[in-house]
């Protein structure tokens, strides 16, 4: 037979408590619980724990401005599974509690937990209590979970468990004044938390040009005369708390801490607090939410559009706080017009005030126009949002309230740079120096040397001139001959290497044309820069147009120009000139910068009409018996380059064998031929590919 049930005092003295709240607001909570008289206070992560015995308990519930709710804790052990979760809930003396008549419902979370889901955690443990009263009563609690007698908080955080008893009941931003609300409505303790953050006392005015159904007025209301926020849950018509069903409630001591808190509410307030909207039903709203809080005679609200929003009379400096619109549950037909009147009315109507305006992060917030001083981020609801702080300063131009009432309208015309005192007056085109540029005083540019002038230039030839270098390429370069011109010539180069571009730049110097080519590209010579060879003052094919070009000896006539040297074939008895010694003569043409010979004594006839020169007439004299070019040593900013036969790695050039190619003897198949050393980059043995090897002279004219 079951006995009857002795219970036992729960409050004997302080034990620990946690009252939550939103992200970002632990500070604020915990300086709230400290005005209560708590000493020992921590503040954790959406919470904060502090001890305290019963009073405490309901002081918090009825005066905390920015909690959610107050938990006690029960019990707090390791559930890695469902027999660990059960078992610990089961350790708990419900009893001494509540009783079994009472309804009572479980709200679990889970996070990094082995129990992920919620429903199951919440199953668990409403059995583990169910079973505790069976067995001592032989019934059990019932299950409610629209309005519980007893909420049962689960909390499960890396497979740790801590079961709690939740004191407030439904959450404490239900106040019990606002039982209407508009489209979009602001919480309760979002809005207290705001107010605090924004530095507003009661001595200061608060003005919300944009109240809706004015929470923000009633808030600062409620702190302006300290009327505890949970009284309006109090009575027949209000929810009450979940602690007064529990067993160990105290109803007589409750009521006189009820009347002491009565007791210390304001008469009147301080300083004014105004609200305004356009909206008639919203301002109904909150006419009807202010008469149920108790401040119909306290706040003033008018209809007025936010262009018309103006101070109290007789208030230099305040306060304002105003949500507007995000976009998200209100859509306004002009958000971006909104918010530009939202900041002109702000810049022209509240200067020497502080504005604190809460914007969701997708709002046009940069179209208020004014810099904020403070960002502070919180959420309303699923909504992410900023608190941007604004240090209201006198602005420039009148005030135009009827354009500014459709949130677009004619700015001030801003002042032209001209009129502006602080900065000196640009002169105008017409009042400018018309004298030539040379002929200008140059003012107090004594730094610089003056630039000479083209006539001032220096006369000299281009080769006596001293060279001079630049500090990126390295390359020297001599000012301009004098009487020189530059025009841009579309003429072929010779050999155009990687890179290379077809438009070149022809300079006409004393004696002949240098055709230069653009960047990264080879030179393209002329035949006034070129020396003739003996007996055919020949003129370069890529300065004569191709229909001038024939054939000689059944072979096409192509420019020598446009074919490496080494590749020409060599026809009756001339064998090919290399092509090394005509770029080396052409560049000391072009470094010295020697006249050329003269365009009248160049032969104009077509090249297969011209004499061609015979090979007994050219220089058959080795090429180290030939007269030295100038060496580059003599140079006196280039340092000496080496003779070609001072290397090692390869032969002289005496050594080699100056027959024609076609009467060399082709060397065997698998090896090189004597002591000559393999080419670079090839293995002795191999022979390169047919198809890379040039073609000889009979192939070519076959």
């Amino acid at each position: 037979m079951i006995g009857p049930l002795v219970r036992r005092d729960v409050f004997p003295t302080a034990r620990p408590l946690y009252a939550t709240c939103d992200a970002g607001l632990e500070d604020l909570l915990a300086a709230e619980i400290r005005a209560l008289g708590v000493t020992e206070v921590h503040p954790g992560h959406r919470g904060v724990g502090f001890m305290g015995d019963r009073e405490v308990l309901w002081r918090a519930n009825l005066c905390l401005r920015v909690a959610n709710r107050v938990l006690v804790p029960l019990a707090e052990f390791d559930a890695a599974d469902r027999d660990a979760l059960y078992a610990g809930a089961a350790a708990v003396e419900w009893s001494d509690w509540f009783e079994s008549k009472r309804t009572i419902v479980v709200d679990a979370s889970c996070h990094a937990s082995a129990i992920d889901h919620t429903a199951f955690a919440s199953l668990v443990v409403k059995d583990a209590v169910c079973d505790h009263f069976r067995e001592l009563e032989g019934r059990r609690p019932s299950v409610d979970k629209r309005r519980a007698d007893v909420p049962i908080n689960v909390r499960l955080d890396h497979d740790h468990c801590v079961i709690s008893l939740d004191s407030s009941g439904s959450r404490l931003y239900r106040r019990g004044y606002r039982t209407e609300a508009g489209r979009a409505p602001l919480k309760e303790t979002l809005a207290a938390a705001i107010l605090m953050m924004s530095g507003w006392t009661p001595e200061q005015p608060l003005v919300d040009p944009m109240c809706g159904a004015g929470t923000f007025v009633l808030e600062a209301g409620m702190m302006a005369r300290n009327i505890p926020p949970g009284l309006h849950r109090l009575g027949k018509r209000g929810e009450g708390f979940a602690f007064q069903n529990w067993s160990t409630h105290r109803a007589a001591a409750f009521e006189r801490v009820v009347r002491a808190l009565r007791d210390d509410i304001e008469d009147s307030l301080l300083q004014p607090i105004e609200g305004g909207d356009l909206d008639d039903q919203a301002l109904e709203l909150a006419r009807r939410n202010a008469k149920r809080c108790g401040l119909a005679d306290d706040v003033t609200l008018f209809r007025r559009p936010l262009g018309e929003a103006v101070p109290p009379e007789g208030a230099p400096a305040g306060v304002v706080v105003v949500n507007p619109p995000y976009g998200k549950r209100l859509r306004p037909g002009d958000l971006d017009g909104l918010y530009k009147a939202l900041g002109y009315t702000l810049k022209r109507r509240f200067a020497g005030w502080t504005a604190h305006v809460l914007v969701g992060n997708e709002a046009p917030a940069h179209r208020i126009g004014l810099r904020p001083s403070g960002k502070i981020p919180l959420r309303n609801g699923p909504i992410d949002c900023t608190v941007l702080t604004f240090d209201l300063f006198a602005g420039r131009g009148p005030v135009d309230a009827d354009a500014w009432d459709k949130h677009e309208g004619d700015r001030p015309a801003r002042p032209r740079r001209d009129d502006r005192d602080d900065r000196p007056a640009r002169p105008r085109r017409d009042d400018r120096d018309d004298r030539p540029r040379g002929d200008r005083p140059r003012g107090d540019r004594d730094d610089r040397p003056a630039r000479p002038r083209r006539d001032d230039r220096d006369d000299r030839p281009r080769g006596d001139r001293p060279r001079r270098t630049t500090g990126t390429t390295g390359r020297a370069q001599r000012p301009a001959r004098a009487g020189m011109t530059r025009t841009t010539a579309r003429a072929a180069t010779g050999q155009r290497g990687r890179g290379a571009t077809t438009g070149t730049t022809a300079r006409r110097g004393l004696g002949g044309t240098i055709a230069t080519s653009g960047r990264g590209g080879t030179i393209g010579r002329s035949a006034a820069r070129r020396p003739a060879a003996p007996g055919r003052p020949g003129r370069s094919a890529a300065r004569r147009p191709a229909a001038q070009r024939s054939a000689a000896q059944g072979r096409p006539g192509r420019s020598a120009a446009r074919r490496p040297t080494a590749q020409r074939p060599a026809a009756a008895g001339r064998p090919g000139r290399p092509a090394a010694g005509e770029r080396a003569t052409a560049a000391a043409i072009r470094t010295t910068g020697r006249a050329a010979a003269a365009r009248d004594d160049q032969d104009d006839r077509p090249r297969g009409d011209r004499p061609r020169a015979a090979a007994d007439d050219q220089d058959d004299r080795p090429r180290g018996d030939r007269p030295a070019r100038p060496r580059r040593d003599d140079r006196d900013d280039r340092p000496p380059r080496p003779r070609r036969d001072d290397r090692d790695e390869r032969p002289r050039r005496d050594d080699r064998d100056d027959r024609p190619r076609a009467d060399r003897p082709r060397p065997p198949a698998g090896r090189t031929p004597g002591d000559k050393p393999p080419p670079r980059g090839r293995p002795a043995n191999v022979v390169p590919p047919r198809k890379h090897r040039p073609k000889r002279d009979q192939d070519r004219e076959d």
